[in-house]
């Protein structure tokens, strides 16, 4: 290309071939420029769908802890029928004078029970967090 470009300056006054060369400048620089908006696009492009796959993993965070508050109110439901059950069986043991503690499954509805603040205090941790990020 620059041979023929040398032969084709080298043949034309010398007027001409500032002014053809001066058009090269400027058709360069175009095409320079022309390079740039398609890769500032193209950036553009994967900016958008990017932020666009954040917003829908946001929003599914809200739905996702709206089962998480489902699936609480169940734990918190089983939870107080256990809390329930287990105050009758101590009741119960006492009128027949036996120790509760004595009885395996009081002890681990008592040891379920003390696990349970565990879940909780887990789940009120995740719910305040997920206001912060909702």
């Amino acid at each position: 290309m620059k041979g023929i470009k040398n032969r084709v300056l080298s043949s034309m006054p010398k007027e001409e071939k500032v002014e053809l060369q001066a058009e090269q400048i400027e058709l360069g620089a175009l095409d320079d420029l022309e390079k740039a908006i398609k890769k500032l696009s193209n950036s553009r492009v994967k900016l958008d769908s990017s932020l666009s796959d954040w917003y829908d993993k946001v929003f599914n965070l809200k739905s996702e802890f709206s089962n998480i508050d489902k699936l609480n109110s169940n734990f918190e439901k089983e939870l107080s029928n256990v809390i329930s059950k287990s105050s009758k069986i101590e009741k119960s043991a006492k009128e027949l004078g036996i120790n509760a503690n004595d009885l395996d499954v009081y002890k681990r509805a008592i040891a379920a029970i003390n696990t349970a603040d565990d879940m909780t205090s887990e789940y009120k941790t995740g719910k305040s967090t997920a206001k912060k990020l909702i």
